[in-house]
Protein backbone atom coordinates (compact mmCIF):
# COMPACT_ATOMS: atom_id res chain seq x y z
CA UNK A 1 0.00 0.00 0.00
CA UNK A 2 1.45 3.53 -1.00
CA UNK A 3 0.12 6.94 0.45
CA UNK A 4 1.82 10.28 0.16
CA UNK A 5 0.15 13.55 1.80
CA UNK A 6 1.09 17.14 0.82
CA UNK A 7 0.72 20.43 2.28
CA UNK A 8 1.21 23.69 0.99
CA UNK A 9 1.20 27.13 3.15
CA UNK A 10 1.96 30.79 3.30
CA UNK A 11 2.65 32.45 6.28
CA UNK A 12 3.48 36.04 7.00
CA UNK A 13 5.56 37.38 9.58
CA UNK A 14 4.27 39.56 12.28
CA UNK A 15 7.68 40.94 12.64
CA UNK A 16 11.43 40.24 11.03
CA UNK A 17 14.04 38.51 13.30
CA UNK A 18 15.43 41.01 15.65
CA UNK A 19 18.20 38.31 16.99
CA UNK A 20 17.36 39.05 20.67
CA UNK A 21 19.40 37.18 23.11
CA UNK A 22 16.65 35.70 24.97
CA UNK A 23 14.42 34.94 21.82
CA UNK A 24 12.63 31.77 22.19
CA UNK A 25 13.31 28.82 19.78
CA UNK A 26 10.92 25.49 18.79
CA UNK A 27 12.38 22.77 16.90
CA UNK A 28 9.32 20.57 16.83
CA UNK A 29 6.92 22.24 14.17
CA UNK A 30 9.47 22.21 11.04
CA UNK A 31 12.03 19.34 12.89
CA UNK A 32 14.32 22.56 12.91
CA UNK A 33 15.08 25.43 14.85
CA UNK A 34 12.96 28.08 14.38
CA UNK A 35 11.04 30.91 16.08
CA UNK A 36 7.55 30.35 17.39
CA UNK A 37 6.62 33.49 14.74
CA UNK A 38 8.30 30.94 12.14
CA UNK A 39 6.48 27.76 12.73
CA UNK A 40 3.71 26.47 10.45
CA UNK A 41 1.45 25.68 13.24
CA UNK A 42 0.59 27.52 16.52
CA UNK A 43 2.93 26.19 19.15
CA UNK A 44 3.10 26.09 23.09
CA UNK A 45 6.14 25.93 24.80
CA UNK A 46 5.76 24.77 28.38
CA UNK A 47 8.97 25.59 30.31
CA UNK A 48 10.98 24.23 33.06
CA UNK A 49 9.78 27.14 35.14
CA UNK A 50 6.54 26.35 34.14
CA UNK A 51 6.57 23.05 34.79
CA UNK A 52 7.66 23.91 38.42
CA UNK A 53 4.87 27.01 39.25
CA UNK A 54 2.31 24.45 37.96
CA UNK A 55 2.67 22.57 40.92
CA UNK A 56 1.75 19.52 38.05
CA UNK A 57 2.99 15.48 39.20
CA UNK A 58 2.25 13.95 35.75
CA UNK A 59 2.64 15.53 32.00
CA UNK A 60 -0.81 15.45 31.34
CA UNK A 61 -1.94 17.29 33.88
CA UNK A 62 0.80 19.56 33.49
CA UNK A 63 -1.02 19.57 29.55
CA UNK A 64 -4.25 20.77 30.90
CA UNK A 65 -2.60 24.74 30.75
CA UNK A 66 -2.08 24.22 27.14
CA UNK A 67 -5.17 25.89 24.95
CA UNK A 68 -6.84 23.52 22.77
CA UNK A 69 -6.39 20.65 25.02
CA UNK A 70 -8.83 18.69 26.22
CA UNK A 71 -7.15 15.68 28.96
CA UNK A 72 -9.55 13.60 30.51
CA UNK A 73 -8.38 11.24 33.31
CA UNK A 74 -9.83 7.31 33.12
CA UNK A 75 -8.39 6.73 36.30
CA UNK A 76 -5.05 6.78 38.60
CA UNK A 77 -3.02 5.31 35.90
CA UNK A 78 -4.57 6.11 32.70
CA UNK A 79 -5.30 9.60 30.77
CA UNK A 80 -6.60 10.36 27.75
CA UNK A 81 -4.77 13.59 25.66
CA UNK A 82 -6.45 14.77 22.72
CA UNK A 83 -6.56 18.32 20.66
CA UNK A 84 -9.53 20.59 19.36
CA UNK A 85 -12.51 17.93 20.61
CA UNK A 86 -11.39 15.10 19.58
CA UNK A 87 -10.90 12.54 22.54
CA UNK A 88 -11.87 8.80 23.17
CA UNK A 89 -10.65 5.98 24.96
CA UNK A 90 -7.42 4.73 23.57
CA UNK A 91 -7.00 8.27 21.91
CA UNK A 92 -4.32 8.15 19.14
CA UNK A 93 -5.21 11.34 16.65
CA UNK A 94 -2.16 13.30 18.76
CA UNK A 95 1.50 12.36 18.01
CA UNK A 96 3.80 11.81 21.03
CA UNK A 97 7.27 12.07 21.12
CA UNK A 98 10.15 11.56 24.09
CA UNK A 99 13.15 13.59 22.47
CA UNK A 100 11.98 13.33 19.32
CA UNK A 101 11.01 9.48 19.48
CA UNK A 102 7.58 7.91 19.23
CA UNK A 103 5.94 7.10 22.64
CA UNK A 104 3.15 5.43 21.55
CA UNK A 105 2.09 1.67 20.95
CA UNK A 106 1.82 0.91 17.71
CA UNK A 107 -0.43 -2.23 17.97
CA UNK A 108 -2.88 -0.20 19.80
CA UNK A 109 -2.57 2.91 18.84
CA UNK A 110 -2.46 4.46 22.93
CA UNK A 111 -0.18 6.11 24.71
CA UNK A 112 0.35 4.83 28.28
CA UNK A 113 1.43 8.26 30.13
CA UNK A 114 1.78 6.76 33.35
CA UNK A 115 4.33 4.00 31.67
CA UNK A 116 7.05 6.50 30.48
CA UNK A 117 10.72 5.81 31.79
CA UNK A 118 10.87 9.46 32.47
CA UNK A 119 9.38 11.91 35.23
CA UNK A 120 8.23 15.21 35.01
CA UNK A 121 11.09 16.34 36.94
CA UNK A 122 13.32 14.83 34.04
CA UNK A 123 11.50 17.27 31.74
CA UNK A 124 13.67 20.63 30.41
CA UNK A 125 10.62 21.83 28.35
CA UNK A 126 7.32 20.50 26.41
CA UNK A 127 6.52 22.07 22.86
CA UNK A 128 2.97 21.66 21.85
CA UNK A 129 2.13 21.95 18.30
CA UNK A 130 -1.41 22.48 17.89
CA UNK A 131 -2.38 21.65 14.18
CA UNK A 132 -1.87 18.85 11.41
CA UNK A 133 1.70 17.97 10.61
CA UNK A 134 1.26 14.93 8.65
CA UNK A 135 3.02 15.78 6.11
CA UNK A 136 6.69 15.70 7.81
CA UNK A 137 5.38 12.76 10.85
CA UNK A 138 3.20 10.77 9.39
CA UNK A 139 -0.31 9.58 9.92
CA UNK A 140 -0.27 9.84 14.08
CA UNK A 141 0.28 13.85 13.80
CA UNK A 142 -3.56 13.85 12.97
CA UNK A 143 -4.42 17.07 14.89
CA UNK A 144 -1.09 17.77 16.35
CA UNK A 145 2.27 16.83 17.92
CA UNK A 146 3.52 17.02 21.78
CA UNK A 147 7.26 16.84 21.71
CA UNK A 148 8.35 16.21 25.20
CA UNK A 149 12.05 17.11 25.52
CA UNK A 150 14.54 16.07 28.84
CA UNK A 151 17.26 17.52 30.54
CA UNK A 152 20.97 17.03 29.18
CA UNK A 153 23.20 16.07 31.79
CA UNK A 154 24.32 20.02 32.00
CA UNK A 155 20.89 20.85 33.01
CA UNK A 156 20.81 17.98 35.68
CA UNK A 157 24.42 18.74 36.86
CA UNK A 158 23.79 17.09 40.57
CA UNK A 159 21.88 14.76 42.56
CA UNK A 160 18.11 15.43 43.18
CA UNK A 161 15.25 13.01 44.80
CA UNK A 162 12.31 13.29 46.02
CA UNK A 163 9.78 11.52 48.06
CA UNK A 164 5.84 11.63 48.08
CA UNK A 165 2.70 10.46 49.30
CA UNK A 166 -1.38 10.87 49.55
CA UNK A 167 -4.28 9.49 50.29
CA UNK A 168 -5.18 6.22 48.01
CA UNK A 169 -2.35 4.73 49.03
CA UNK A 170 -0.32 6.78 47.09
CA UNK A 171 3.52 7.10 46.59
CA UNK A 172 5.79 8.46 44.47
CA UNK A 173 10.07 8.45 44.23
CA UNK A 174 11.87 9.87 42.10
CA UNK A 175 15.69 10.05 42.25
CA UNK A 176 18.33 11.66 39.26
CA UNK A 177 21.16 12.69 38.98
CA UNK A 178 23.49 14.03 35.89
CA UNK A 179 27.14 15.47 35.35
CA UNK A 180 29.65 16.45 32.69
CA UNK A 181 33.41 16.05 32.15
CA UNK A 182 35.16 17.88 29.54
CA UNK A 183 33.15 16.55 26.56
CA UNK A 184 31.45 13.67 28.06
CA UNK A 185 28.06 14.17 29.49
CA UNK A 186 26.30 11.63 31.73
CA UNK A 187 23.00 11.25 33.39
CA UNK A 188 20.28 8.39 35.11
CA UNK A 189 16.84 9.39 36.55
CA UNK A 190 14.26 6.60 38.12
CA UNK A 191 11.35 6.53 39.95
CA UNK A 192 8.48 4.27 41.80
CA UNK A 193 4.85 4.96 41.42
CA UNK A 194 2.15 3.35 43.17
CA UNK A 195 -1.86 4.68 43.23
CA UNK A 196 -5.30 2.84 44.25
CA UNK A 197 -8.22 3.49 42.09
CA UNK A 198 -10.99 6.15 42.15
CA UNK A 199 -13.36 3.62 43.04
CA UNK A 200 -14.18 0.09 42.69
CA UNK A 201 -16.26 -0.64 39.69
CA UNK A 202 -17.37 -3.72 40.97
CA UNK A 203 -17.81 -5.86 44.60
CA UNK A 204 -14.74 -8.48 44.39
CA UNK A 205 -17.80 -9.96 46.65
CA UNK A 206 -20.13 -10.92 43.75
CA UNK A 207 -20.51 -14.15 42.99
CA UNK A 208 -21.81 -13.37 38.97
CA UNK A 209 -18.23 -11.77 38.66
CA UNK A 210 -14.64 -13.03 38.90
CA UNK A 211 -11.58 -10.63 39.37
CA UNK A 212 -8.29 -11.26 37.28
CA UNK A 213 -6.38 -8.63 39.61
CA UNK A 214 -4.45 -9.67 42.31
CA UNK A 215 -5.37 -6.49 44.16
CA UNK A 216 -8.97 -5.14 43.46
CA UNK A 217 -7.71 -1.34 44.57
CA UNK A 218 -4.70 -1.26 42.62
CA UNK A 219 -4.73 1.28 39.75
CA UNK A 220 -0.62 1.72 39.22
CA UNK A 221 2.27 0.06 40.54
CA UNK A 222 5.44 0.88 38.26
CA UNK A 223 9.47 1.38 38.75
CA UNK A 224 11.32 2.65 35.82
CA UNK A 225 15.31 3.78 35.44
CA UNK A 226 16.48 6.05 32.62
CA UNK A 227 20.07 6.72 31.40
CA UNK A 228 22.19 8.31 29.10
CA UNK A 229 26.18 9.16 27.89
CA UNK A 230 26.57 11.94 25.65
CA UNK A 231 29.67 13.00 23.90
CA UNK A 232 29.50 16.47 22.28
CA UNK A 233 32.20 17.36 19.35
CA UNK A 234 34.17 20.05 20.90
CA UNK A 235 33.82 22.75 18.97
CA UNK A 236 29.99 22.77 19.39
CA UNK A 237 29.06 21.14 15.65
CA UNK A 238 27.14 17.73 16.72
CA UNK A 239 26.56 15.55 20.15
CA UNK A 240 26.54 11.99 19.86
CA UNK A 241 23.97 9.79 22.34
CA UNK A 242 23.57 6.70 23.94
CA UNK A 243 20.68 5.62 26.17
CA UNK A 244 18.36 2.94 27.42
CA UNK A 245 15.11 2.42 29.68
CA UNK A 246 13.40 -0.06 31.74
CA UNK A 247 10.32 -0.04 32.94
CA UNK A 248 8.45 -2.55 35.13
CA UNK A 249 4.92 -3.00 36.76
CA UNK A 250 0.93 -3.16 36.37
CA UNK A 251 -1.22 -0.33 34.75
CA UNK A 252 -4.70 0.06 34.34
CA UNK A 253 -6.08 0.20 30.52
CA UNK A 254 -9.53 1.60 29.82
CA UNK A 255 -10.35 -0.14 26.55
CA UNK A 256 -13.61 -0.14 24.35
CA UNK A 257 -15.92 -2.82 23.42
CA UNK A 258 -15.84 -6.52 25.01
CA UNK A 259 -12.47 -5.37 26.43
CA UNK A 260 -12.83 -2.80 29.01
CA UNK A 261 -11.01 -2.41 32.06
CA UNK A 262 -8.02 -4.45 31.74
CA UNK A 263 -4.96 -4.95 34.07
CA UNK A 264 -1.59 -5.20 32.30
CA UNK A 265 1.70 -6.65 33.88
CA UNK A 266 4.58 -5.32 31.69
CA UNK A 267 8.28 -5.26 30.95
CA UNK A 268 9.51 -2.37 28.89
CA UNK A 269 13.05 -2.34 27.65
CA UNK A 270 14.77 -0.01 25.49
CA UNK A 271 17.83 1.27 23.69
CA UNK A 272 18.50 4.37 22.28
CA UNK A 273 21.22 6.10 20.12
CA UNK A 274 22.40 8.74 17.21
CA UNK A 275 23.97 11.65 16.63
CA UNK A 276 22.29 15.35 16.27
CA UNK A 277 23.80 18.85 15.19
CA UNK A 278 21.77 21.29 13.06
CA UNK A 279 22.69 20.02 9.68
CA UNK A 280 22.20 16.37 9.92
CA UNK A 281 20.84 14.16 12.42
CA UNK A 282 20.37 10.50 13.08
CA UNK A 283 18.37 8.89 15.58
CA UNK A 284 17.81 4.98 16.27
CA UNK A 285 15.53 3.56 18.58
CA UNK A 286 14.89 -0.13 19.73
CA UNK A 287 12.02 -1.19 22.53
CA UNK A 288 10.43 -4.38 23.72
CA UNK A 289 7.16 -4.74 25.31
CA UNK A 290 6.35 -7.97 27.21
CA UNK A 291 2.77 -7.63 28.59
CA UNK A 292 0.38 -9.94 30.20
CA UNK A 293 -3.14 -8.20 30.00
CA UNK A 294 -6.14 -9.22 31.25
CA UNK A 295 -9.89 -7.75 31.72
CA UNK A 296 -10.17 -6.66 35.79
CA UNK A 297 -13.51 -8.29 35.92
CA UNK A 298 -15.39 -10.74 33.43
CA UNK A 299 -18.49 -13.00 33.90
CA UNK A 300 -18.28 -16.11 36.21
CA UNK A 301 -17.91 -18.93 33.96
CA UNK A 302 -16.83 -16.96 30.86
CA UNK A 303 -13.80 -17.03 29.37
CA UNK A 304 -11.35 -14.46 30.43
CA UNK A 305 -10.09 -12.95 27.64
CA UNK A 306 -6.36 -12.28 29.10
CA UNK A 307 -3.73 -12.03 26.25
CA UNK A 308 0.08 -12.15 26.47
CA UNK A 309 1.77 -9.63 24.04
CA UNK A 310 5.59 -9.54 23.18
CA UNK A 311 6.18 -6.41 20.82
CA UNK A 312 9.67 -5.50 19.19
CA UNK A 313 10.29 -2.30 17.74
CA UNK A 314 13.39 -0.55 15.91
CA UNK A 315 13.41 2.57 14.34
CA UNK A 316 16.03 4.59 11.99
CA UNK A 317 15.80 7.98 11.02
CA UNK A 318 17.60 10.27 9.38
CA UNK A 319 17.02 14.09 8.72
CA UNK A 320 19.44 16.10 6.35
CA UNK A 321 18.98 20.22 6.90
CA UNK A 322 20.68 22.22 4.13
CA UNK A 323 19.97 25.92 3.35
CA UNK A 324 20.37 27.14 0.10
CA UNK A 325 19.76 30.57 -1.89
CA UNK A 326 17.83 30.76 -4.96
CA UNK A 327 15.40 33.81 -5.28
CA UNK A 328 15.53 34.28 -1.31
CA UNK A 329 16.24 31.71 1.33
CA UNK A 330 15.57 28.09 1.81
CA UNK A 331 15.35 26.31 4.62
CA UNK A 332 14.92 22.62 3.77
CA UNK A 333 14.22 19.14 5.39
CA UNK A 334 14.86 15.94 3.96
CA UNK A 335 14.32 12.60 6.09
CA UNK A 336 13.48 9.00 5.82
CA UNK A 337 12.23 6.33 8.32
CA UNK A 338 12.86 2.66 8.71
CA UNK A 339 10.75 1.27 10.84
CA UNK A 340 10.47 -2.68 11.87
CA UNK A 341 7.83 -4.23 13.93
CA UNK A 342 7.41 -7.74 14.86
CA UNK A 343 4.64 -8.89 17.07
CA UNK A 344 2.96 -12.11 18.99
CA UNK A 345 -0.31 -11.95 20.31
CA UNK A 346 -3.03 -14.29 21.66
CA UNK A 347 -5.57 -12.18 19.20
CA UNK A 348 -3.28 -13.18 15.92
CA UNK A 349 -3.28 -16.21 14.25
CA UNK A 350 0.61 -16.09 14.48
CA UNK A 351 3.74 -13.66 14.70
CA UNK A 352 3.61 -11.12 12.49
CA UNK A 353 6.31 -8.75 11.08
CA UNK A 354 5.79 -5.67 8.87
CA UNK A 355 8.62 -2.70 7.64
CA UNK A 356 7.39 0.74 6.77
CA UNK A 357 9.57 2.92 4.51
CA UNK A 358 8.85 6.74 4.85
CA UNK A 359 9.99 10.01 3.06
CA UNK A 360 9.88 13.50 3.75
CA UNK A 361 10.07 16.98 2.31
CA UNK A 362 9.97 20.14 3.27
CA UNK A 363 10.52 23.70 1.96
CA UNK A 364 10.18 27.09 3.97
CA UNK A 365 10.99 29.76 1.14
CA UNK A 366 11.69 33.05 2.81
CA UNK A 367 11.02 35.22 -0.13
CA UNK A 368 11.22 39.06 1.45
CA UNK A 369 11.76 39.79 5.19
CA UNK A 370 7.74 39.80 5.31
CA UNK A 371 6.42 36.75 3.25
CA UNK A 372 8.03 33.00 2.69
CA UNK A 373 5.92 30.27 1.50
CA UNK A 374 5.62 26.83 2.90
CA UNK A 375 5.59 23.06 1.30
CA UNK A 376 5.64 20.14 2.59
CA UNK A 377 5.06 16.16 1.12
CA UNK A 378 5.55 13.00 2.51
CA UNK A 379 4.97 9.06 1.22
CA UNK A 380 4.73 5.91 3.23
CA UNK A 381 5.28 2.51 1.98
CA UNK A 382 3.41 0.08 4.43
CA UNK A 383 1.52 -2.97 4.66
Amino acid sequence: MKSATVAVGTSVELAAKGGEAYEEVVVTASRRAESPLDAPNAVTVLTEEDIRLSGARTIPDLLRRVPGMDVMAMSYAEYDVAMRGFNRRLANKILVLIDGRTAYQDFLGATLWRSFPIDILDVERIEVVRGPGSAIYGAYAYTGIINIITKTPEAMKGALAQVGAGNGKRLEAVFQYGDTKGPFGFKVSGGYDRGDKYELEFDPDRVDYTGAAKDPNLSLQVARVDGEIEYNVPDGSGRFFLGGHVVNGSTELFGVATLRNLIIDQTQLGVRGGYNSDLVSVRMFYNRLDADASPQFYRTGLPSLGSVTDFDLLSVEPVFRPELELFGKHAIVLGGEYRFKHIKWDYLNDEQNENHFALFFQDTWTVTSWLSAIVSARLDLHP
